[in-house]
């Protein structure tokens, strides 16, 4: 069939070698123009250039995942090869997550459903956008596929007391401040690393983190504890940078040496499964146990989905007796069990308890 479309003269297969057939998509096609519904893809654009696209052009602006971002899309364009746009379909995509689930990582355990879902959330992301703002297809084939991998498992380990004991002990000089800081505001450890002293305000007693991994800025009282490690940090260094936490040469440390050195100061002090991350979550856990304000941990972490922070809604029932203590015998259920009380005793059932 031929068509003009946007001032475009088009030529295209109906796909069937069925005249009648043919003929009514082709008038349900010159309809769709007339309209304003037609919508031709490109048959020539293959999926790697989609995604180079979106590495381009989108990416580099959540600066949270861009880096992750890099490494994920090469197992699309492995997987992927030439594939057009138009032949990503939910079947492949299909074939792509159960291979991805049998491969076997470099330290011998196979990918996990958890990693699997976060590389498809990407791909999902970057179908979105080839929808809303590129215009380039139609239909999501992501959002099918992902719907059968296992809900993610959110982590939650914080640091125990005798560990920390232990720990005091085996991490360096150099990284304690570092440490003591992600313990007292949550701070991940992209914007503990690259926290200026502009960003510090010793008069406000704030930290003022301008980006986050959500987008948002995001402003941290600094506790007394924060407060003195900074300033012995700043005060004591021999060297002039604009970075809080660096090394010899004013240079901000390196994510991968910040996270090597905790996980050896781990295993010299025998304390295991532990990550510098999950001190994010240690800060969170400490301050749900003192404020019981599930609100505090959210604004606190920079959650913008309050559903963020209910993976530490379990910490709660241990730590709420007092608040359970001051409900105990009023309110409507001492109404109602005076009264059953009262019912019961006439029946000459109720037994006084000890």
């Amino acid at each position: 069939m031929s068509y003009v479309v946007h001032g475009r003269q088009e030529r295209k297969t109906t796909g069937t070698e069925n005249k009648r057939l043919a003929e009514k998509i082709y008038g349900k096609t010159l309809a769709d123009i007339a309209e304003g519904r037609h919508f031709d893809r490109p048959a020539s654009i293959r999926m790697v250039e989609v995604i180079d696209k979106y590495m381009n052009e989108v990416s580099p602006f959540k600066s949270g995942s861009h880096e992750r971002n890099r490494q994920i899309v090469e197992h699309f364009k492995s997987f992927l090869g030439d594939t057009l746009l138009e032949e990503v379909n939910p079947p492949l995509l299909s074939r792509y997550k159960s291979e991805r689930l049998q491969t076997v990582t470099k330290k011998g355990r196979p990918v996990s459903p958890d990693t699997v879902r976060k590389e498809l959330s990407l791909l999902r992301q970057i179908f979105n956008v080839a929808i809303d703002e590129w215009e380039l297809c139609k239909e999501n084939p992501v959002r099918k596929i992902i719907k059968s991998l296992p809900q993610e498992e959110k982590r939650v380990r914080y640091v125990l007391p005798e560990e920390a004991e232990k720990l005091r002990f085996t991490i360096p000089a150099w990284l304690k401040p570092i440490v003591i800081t992600a313990c007292q505001t949550g701070l991940r450890r992209t914007n503990l690393l690259s926290l200026t002293t502009q960003q510090v305000d010793f008069t406000s007693n704030r930290l003022i983190v301008d980006k986050t991994k959500n987008g948002d800025p995001i402003g941290i009282a600094m506790t007394s504890i924060v407060r003195d490690t900074i300033l012995d940090v700043i005060r004591n260094r021999k060297v002039i940078s604009p970075y809080v936490f660096c090394d010899e040469r004013g240079r901000p440390y390196t994510p991968y040496k910040v996270s090597m050195a905790f996980k050896r100061a781990c295993r010299r002090a025998g304390v295991d499964n532990l990550r510098l991350h999950d001190l994010r979550h240690d800060f969170a856990t400490l301050m749900l146990r003192k404020t019981r304000n599930l609100v505090d941990v959210q604004h606190s972490l920079g959650h913008k989905d309050p559903r963020m922070s209910l993976r530490y809604a379990h910490l709660l029932p241990d730590d709420l007796k007092e608040a359970f203590s001051a409900i105990d015998n009023t309110g409507t259920a001492l109404i109602l069990s005076q009264i059953y009380h009262s019912e019961e005793k006439g029946k000459g059932l109720l037994v006084a308890a000890p």
